[in-house]
Order: C-alpha cells, then sequence, then structure tokens
C-alpha cells in the first residue's frame, strides 16, 4: 500500500462526516431561501402595512431610514414624492449599498414596485446635494415563519463513525542504551553551593 492509499483510507471517515455537515447546512440554507420566498409571496393576517415618511431638509450625505429586522422581509410598494413643490434635489434609495430607487431633480410622482428587503438589510437614502426632500415609502412588512432548526446529525450509522488509529510503533519499544551505573548521592552540607566528591569543603556557586 502506497503513501497516499494509506492516507486516503485514514482521512476516509473525516471526509464522510465533512460532506454530511455540508449537506445539512445546505438544506438549512434552502429551507431559509424557501422562507423568504413565501412570504414575497403571500400576504396573511399578520402582514403590516408601514411607511417611512421623509419632509425635511437633507445634507448630502447617506443616511439610514429604516433597518429590516432578522425575522422579517420588507417589500417595497411605492414610493411617492413631491419634488416640484420643495425643490427637491435628485437623491436614491438603497439597501445595503444595492440601488432600489432613483429619483430625478425636483421629480414628482408615485412609482409602483414589488423590490424585497432582506432580513438584516440596511435602507438608506442619499440627496444629490443638500435641499428639502418630501418623500412617502410605502411597505408590506412580512414576517418569516419560525423553523426548527435542522439537527446537526449527518445520519451516519455508528460503524461509520470516525474510530481511533493505532499508531504504536513496536520498534520503538526497543532499547538500545545501556542503562548507566549511579554512585550514591552525597548531600549537600548546610548551607548554599554545590558540593565537590573530591572535597570536604563546598565550592560557592
Amino acid at each position: 500500500m502506497g503513501v497516499f492509499d494509506g492516507l486516503a483510507e485514514l482521512l476516509a471517515p473525516h471526509a464522510q462526516r465533512l460532506n454530511g455537515t455540508i449537506a445539512a447546512s445546505s438544506a438549512h440554507v434552502g429551507t431559509k431561501l424557501d422562507d423568504i420566498s413565501e412570504s414575497l409571496n403571500r400576504a396573511t393576517a399578520l402582514s403590516k402595512w408601514f411607511r417611512i415618511q421623509i419632509a425635511k431638509e437633507l445634507p448630502a450625505e447617506k443616511q439610514e431610514i429604516g433597518q429590516v429586522p432578522m425575522n422579517e422581509v420588507w417589500i417595497l410598494q411605492s414610493l411617492v414624492v413631491d419634488g416640484i413643490q420643495n425643490k427637491s434635489p435628485a437623491f436614491v434609495i438603497e439597501a445595503d449599498n444595492a440601488l432600489i430607487a432613483s429619483v430625478i431633480k425636483e421629480g414628482v410622482g408615485s412609482e409602483k414596485f414589488n423590490v424585497a428587503f432582506l432580513p438584516g438589510e440596511e435602507i438608506t437614502i442619499t440627496p444629490r446635494e443638500k435641499g428639502f426632500i418630501r418623500a412617502g415609502i410605502n411597505i408590506i412588512r412580512q414576517p418569516i415563519p419560525a423553523q426548527n432548526k435542522p439537527s446537526q446529525s449527518t445520519n451516519t450509522p455508528s460503524s461509520d463513525r470516525v474510530t481511533p488509529v493505532n499508531t504504536h510503533n513496536p520498534a520503538r519499544d526497543i532499547i538500545e542504551s545501556q542503562t548507566g551505573i549511579y554512585q550514591d548521592e552525597i548531600p549537600h552540607p548546610e548551607g548554599s553551593g554545590r558540593y565537590d566528591p573530591a572535597s570536604t569543603d563546598p565550592v560557592g556557586v
């Protein structure tokens, strides 16, 4: 058996367990994506309307206007802007730096959407220049159904679990060195210093 064959045999149980863990994690991610997709495609009694109202002068810099909870998906329904009356600057709305909507200078009107803000995403508005903005963002807040966490077990039979490998080398049991002959150790006299066997006087350290 070659070196690589031996390594493959030793690592096989670890590879099987790792593959099982990856499969369980992939199933968990797939379930989470299915929950989000289901939340987008249905309205329930738990759905809530949510409006973000903006009516103030804003500097020309990015500002947070909302953040999606980890157990919800927000669905952007419409954006209403009154820019002519207020001479508003152009601005953009983003979700974690992903562009969602762009409004021209002194833009006016209502635009319909069906765009999702995903769990944990930060919603921001960035005016292109300082100015007064009046806008309304209409959102549906969809809760994500709670799911039991999948078992971390890889469902592998007990016989397939990792077992210890005997790495004992019998050749190491042979003692080739000779044992020495040790003289009786003469105790140190009182005080500091080490003892010289050829003398009865202590030798200072």
